[in-house]
């Protein structure tokens, strides 16, 4: 009789509780061993659990026609941000969900207006390849006021407050591997009184240049090699044909350049076989088809270069994006990696588009 007294009451506190809903899973003892019961909760409670949930996403669930992403990005003239333009909207469509895509053209006026402009739009979150996140900082107050999450291409910001996340190429290690391959691989003899000359060409007004700077001067250290001087120069050739032809005459022992990106690298690679530079050595950053051609093709002056993916960048920002969407804690800075590439590994990769 005991024992039927003890079932007969844990079956009425069972059904007590499916009455008032208040438990999902529970567990009792009968003759020593523990035995789970199940209760559903009551669909008040589900709708109480429901709207905890949104509650943990920043702009709740979901729409039906799915968000509506928005992307400014950098000169459609490059083949890098093409390339990165395409892989997200291959992601956010295959979600989907919808992309407005806006080329800035290099201009930060420009870019200001492009994501008022979506805001007027309703855009859920932007994308954004900065020209220069600095002057960014007002529309980007604007955009978390009414609650639009931006994630950050290619360049941070001293106010990480107003973005949910930086996603960039690891450009301080595109720099080091560079300098750290041209010290172990170059080096020419340890002649601490006649150090290699060395000039660096980076892109203006490009924190990820400054950067790549960095990387590679942390990596030459008190190495066999002295830099002779830094240009900060554009993409245009003209203006770079000037730089490089003082530079010939301003410094004599000149035996390597470090480029910070493709556009800047083409250039120099034209003017070297131009003014007969047979000995001079460029390292670059990026790894353009067009590049990855020309080093193919023998080239003496393309030493090496540090490979950037696109493609993993837009993977990357689109991934932190959903998670956040989601409800899920994200980092405030995530680096995709960089590798380098030379003559001897080349043929490891494609050739007619970004690694």
């Amino acid at each position: 009789m005991k024992k039927v007294w003890v079932i007969g009451s844990v079956t009425a506190m069972i059904l007590l509780m499916i009455a008032i809903g208040t438990f999902e899973q529970g567990f009792y003892k009968e003759n020593g061993a523990e035995q789970e019961f199940i209760v559903k909760k009551t669909e008040e409670e589900l709708k109480v659990q429901e709207e905890k949930d949104k509650q943990k996403k920043p702009l709740g669930d979901r729409p039906e026609e799915g968000w509506l992403f928005g992307l400014s990005n950098l000169g459609k003239d490059s083949d890098y941000y093409n390339k990165l333009e395409l892989t997200l909207n291959e992601y956010i469509h295959g979600g989907g969900d919808r992309l407005i895509s806006m080329d800035s053209e290099d201009d930060i006026k420009l870019q200001i207006q492009q994501l008022q402009e979506m805001e007027r739009m309703g855009v859920d979150a932007v994308f954004l390849n900065p020209v220069d996140s600095g002057e960014l900082l007002p529309v980007l107050e604007e955009l978390k006021r009414n609650n639009i999450p931006v994630i950050m291409m290619e360049q941070g910001m001293k106010d990480t407050e107003q973005v949910v996340a930086f996603v960039d190429s690891d450009n301080f290690n595109s720099g080091f591997i560079l300098a750290d391959y041209m010290v172990n691989k170059c080096m020419p003899g340890k002649d601490v009184y006649n150090k290699a000359g060395v000039a660096i060409f980076t892109e203006y007004a490009k924190n990820f240049g400054k950067e790549k700077r960095y990387g590679f001067r942390a990596a030459i250290g008190g190495s066999y090699f002295r830099v002779e001087k830094e240009i900060i120069t554009s993409h245009d050739e003209e203006l770079i044909r000037k730089e490089f032809q003082n530079l010939l005459e301003e410094v004599e022992d000149l035996q390597y350049i470090f480029s910070t990106c493709d556009e800047i690298t083409l250039v120099l690679l034209k003017l070297c076989e131009e003014e007969g530079c047979e000995n001079l050595k460029i390292f670059s950053v990026g790894g353009s088809p067009e590049l990855k051609k020309i080093m193919v093709d023998g080239n003496k002056n393309l030493e090496a270069f540090a490979a950037e993916s696109p493609m993993s960048l837009a993977m990357d920002a689109y991934s932190v994006m959903m998670q956040y969407l989601d409800g899920q804690a994200v980092k405030k800075q995530y680096l995709t990696e960089t590798f380098l590439v030379n003559k001897d590994n080349i043929k490891e990769y494609r050739i007619d588009t970004w690694q």
